[in-house]
């Protein structure tokens, strides 16, 4: 192995494949036979075997064992802290073992990290003291319990031997240093596969949930795994919403807020021209494995092409602040300190990686690149940034680089309130939720370092207006408004307000949209999704169902209307020959028929996201 070879070769890579090597039945059976053993027995401990159970029967039921499944994560996951998990967890790979007994696509994947990842903020123990330390403070042969040296003697060969390949990788760690393991055993590797071993089955009775509060039916077998009842219909309904999500690549606050691609992530400035001071990073993980193509550049920084665990990823924080400015007050009675600052205190921290410390004490251009090539490659290997020092330490940076980013001055009480917020310490791990994603923390304390956690940040962003009231119903205008918006960008002529027929009747039309001779006709409706929604909370589906059917019937009505009157004193359609009704809510939403009264056609529904309606009435365009 040569020196380039070894000095890109992460610390803990040896130890780990050496560890699932010499373990490989232990984490077998913790990662697929332990936990799916374990919800088995409870379901068969509360459920009759061979009987058709629907959501009346068993939701309440699936509904405890999931409890049941994340008390036995807490007790593996406080045996150390948040840190060193995360920090272990973001080091093995991002896929998932088809021995699982059901789905393990690319979209499974994200969802049971996601709840690996919140088992570990919930219930890791705060204290990190004593299982980190730099590698030019620490003897090698301490690092990861000694793993780390076992690991690289394995890989001896007749070039070079184990011990001399470990020799030249401590004399590596010494001249850089790195933050490092040092309390480290084979049960910390077995166990981390036992958090996603759990997290599985965690998902899957989330998934059962989910079917259950749509309609679904079961049978519960003697082995405790469930059948479906046969029902086509049903089945392409829940396929159908499956694919419709995938394809989902915008973003929706839970308060009902649809924000375009196209202005969250603005392309004046944006990642690849002149910084922006409100642009906030975050990294999304890279479950599909999408390769990173040649010259892919962001913030000075040319990517290689390859496959990283993480993809990059901004907004632009002004306009998300922008379209929820109605809730401005609500926030700050709710939380003490206004909307603005903490958009402004997240642009701060995600500035650690795209714009690290060190590029501003150089002037040279070449080693300015190399500094924020380094820093986003460790960032997009482990999704998070590693400050050294306090949290002290961290609120005194973050106010120099405030300041700087935003020219401007903040008060120093304020900052350090938001941070708190963000922060995790115990009041956030009570409140936090494995099926509802959240609260999520942005900032890790770990003694003598903060882990700046910047995958949390879309998910703290879409639920921070949680349990808050919109008192003036202004959600709807204002999503009304921003889907108007983006179909203007689309170049589309947009009609919308009262129309008068001219025999004195009116109705009101929130977009209308003129294809050829066929005129679009739709009508927004802002549902704040419910945490509950996520498990399928029959009441909670119910609820949205009649809602939707309401503004469904709203918009048929409103075909009608135009129908009969084509042209009136304020407008004239007279140009369509067919004019069609379509419902737009902020989310993809459960379509619960397959009846024409609710399709198009049968990959189309009448209830659509606005990136959905967009794209239907821009293919008929075509």
């Amino acid at each position: 192995m040569q020196k380039a070879e070894l000095i890109n070769l992460p610390y803990h890579q040896p130890a780990f494949l050496h560890i699932t090597r010499i373990f490989k039945y232990q984490i077998r059976d913790v990662l697929y036979f332990k936990f799916a053993a374990f919800r088995a027995s409870l379901l068969l401990a509360h459920l009759p075997v061979g009987k058709i159970l629907d959501g009346n029967d068993a939701w309440d039921h699936v509904r405890g064992v999931l409890d049941a499944i994340d008390g036995e994560m807490r007790t593996i996951a406080s045996r150390r802290s948040v840190a060193y998990w995360l920090h272990i967890y973001r080091r093995i790979g991002v896929f998932l073992s088809p021995e699982h007994e059901s789905k393990t696509d690319h979209t499974t994947v994200g969802l049971v990290r996601q709840i690996v990842e919140l088992a570990i903020q919930k219930h890791g123990l705060s204290s990190a003291s004593g299982e980190f330390g730099f590698s030019d403070m620490l003897s090698p042969e301490i690092i990861l319990g000694g793993w780390m040296k076992k690991g690289l003697k394995s890989l001896g060969n007749k070039k070079m031997s184990g011990e001399q390949l470990f020799r030249r990788y401590a004399a590596i760690l010494r001249s850089n240093p790195t933050w490092v393991i040092r309390d480290f055993s084979k049960r910390d590797l077995i166990d981390i596969y036992a958090l996603e071993g759990a997290a599985y089955q965690y998902w899957r009775l989330t998934a059962l949930l989910r079917s259950l509060g749509k309609g679904a039916k079961i049978i519960l077998d003697e082995t405790g795994d469930w059948h479906y009842v046969p029902d086509p219909a049903l089945n392409r309904l829940i396929v159908s919403i499956d694919k419709r999500n995938e394809q989902r690549n915008t973003f929706s606050s839970l308060m009902g807020i649809w924000i375009d691609s196209e202005t969250i992530m603005g392309r004046e400035g944006g990642a690849n021209g002149n910084e922006q001071s409100d642009i906030i990073f975050f990294p999304i993980y890279n479950t599909q494995r999408v390769v990173l193509p040649v010259g892919t550049e962001f913030y000075g920084a040319r990517i290689p092409s390859g496959v990283t665990n993480f993809l990059p990823l901004y907004m632009r924080s002004k306009v998300f602040f922008q379209h929820h400015e109605f809730m401005r007050k609500e926030f700050l009675e709710r939380r003490g300190y206004d909307f603005e600052l903490l958009i402004s205190v997240l642009a701060g921290l995600s500035s650690l990686t795209v714009i690290p410390s060190r590029t501003l004490l150089s002037c040279d251009k070449n080693e300015q690149e190399r500094i924020k090539l380094s820093a986003l490659m460790q960032t997009l290997t482990r999704g998070y940034h590693l400050f050294v020092g306090s949290e002290d330490d961290l609120l005194k940076m973050l106010m120099e680089r405030m300041s700087i980013i935003f020219s401007m001055e903040f008060e120093k009480d304020k900052v350090r309130a938001v941070l708190s917020s963000i922060s995790l310490n115990e009041g956030a791990k009570n409140s936090i939720s494995l099926w509802s994603n959240g609260p999520r923390c942005v900032v890790i304390p770990a003694g003598t370092v903060c882990v700046v956690d910047l995958v949390s940040i879309p998910a703290l962003l879409a639920s921070i207006f949680v349990f808050m009231t919109d008192r003036f119903g202004e959600s709807g205008t204002v999503f009304e408004t921003l889907f108007k918006e983006a179909l203007k960008r689309r170049g589309f002529d947009v009609y919308s307000g009262k129309l008068f027929a001219n025999d004195g009747s009116e109705r009101e039309l929130d977009a209308g949209v003129l294809v050829g001779d066929r005129m679009y006709l739709f009508e927004c409706v802002s549902i704040e999704r419910p945490l509950d929604y996520e498990i399928g909370r029959p009441k909670t589906i119910a609820g949205r169902q009649k809602r939707l059917s309401k503004k469904l019937d709203q918009a048929n009505s409103l075909q009608a209307f135009v129908s009969v009157n084509p042209s009136g004193r304020n407008y004239d359609f007279s140009q369509a020959t067919e004019f069609v009704s379509v419902v737009v809510s902020p989310f993809v939403e459960w379509i619960w028929s397959a009846g024409p009264e609710l399709w198009f056609d049968h990959k189309t529904p009448k209830i659509l996201s606005p990136e959905e309606a967009i794209s239907l009435v821009s293919v008929k365009a075509d």
